[in-house]
């Protein structure tokens, strides 16, 4: 907009707006009619006063925190939600706290679904595992809802070790055997699905070992 208002306006353009002004409903009474130069003048003033006021606009916007910091001190955040997900790429449920351990939050991607060569899947292959809601009702078991179904999962924690990729990296896993394969495979029509857990961490209170 101050860009548009640095060039004077053309002499067809002056007249025009000349003639509104000396029009005899603005130039009756007290006011005479205005010079070219005078007109000019009032433009340029004009247009100086709308930029200025969009620049104070512009500033008094930038002043103003965002309404999730607004309340908060210099340098402080706030956290607003904490989601757990304990089977990667599936649905999350809120918590009010969670325990900290050093690998994230306690109960967090505990587990994981593979296919049936062993490589992580997720939404970005089974749109559907969205609708796949998992939860830990206390330390070690964990209910897994889909559709109208629910699956109630102990854990397996030692058997044979299976090698697992996720993405270029390959890592160790315990199967968490056939029950709950079967219904994540039939749930999201996609047979040889398995579920796995890490055995190096200890991402819940209880830890997984496997053997060769």
């Amino acid at each position: 907009m101050a860009g548009e208002c640095v060039a004077p306006p053309s002499g067809d353009t002056l007249r025009t707006i000349r003639q509104l002004f000396n029009s005899p409903g603005i130039s009756s009474g007290a006011y005479a009619p205005m010079s070219d130069g005078t007109l000019l003048a009032f433009l340029l003033f004009l247009c100086g006063a709308i930029a200025g006021a969009f620049v104070t606009y512009l500033f008094a916007l930038s002043k103003v925190a965002p309404p999730s910091t607004r309340d908060c001190p210099t340098g402080e955040m706030r956290v607003s939600a904490l989601y757990l997900y304990p089977i990667k790429s599936c649905a999350g449920y809120a918590v009010e706290s969670a325990d900290i351990t050093p690998r994230g939050f306690r109960h967090d991607r505990t587990y994981m679904v593979v296919d049936d060569d062993y490589r992580f899947v997720s939404q970005r292959k089974i749109p559907a595992m969205a609708l796949v809601r998992p939860k830990f009702i206390d330390d070690t078991t964990l209910i897994v809802a889909a559709g109208e179904k629910t699956f109630q999962h102990t854990p397996v924690t030692s058997g044979e070790c299976v090698d697992v990729v996720v993405w270029s990296s390959t890592c160790q896993a315990l199967d968490q055997g056939d029950e709950v394969a079967e219904f994540l495979s039939e749930f999201l029509d996609t047979p040889g699905l398995r579920l796995v857990v890490r055995t190096h961490a200890h991402f819940s209170l209880f830890s997984a070992s496997c053997y060769r």
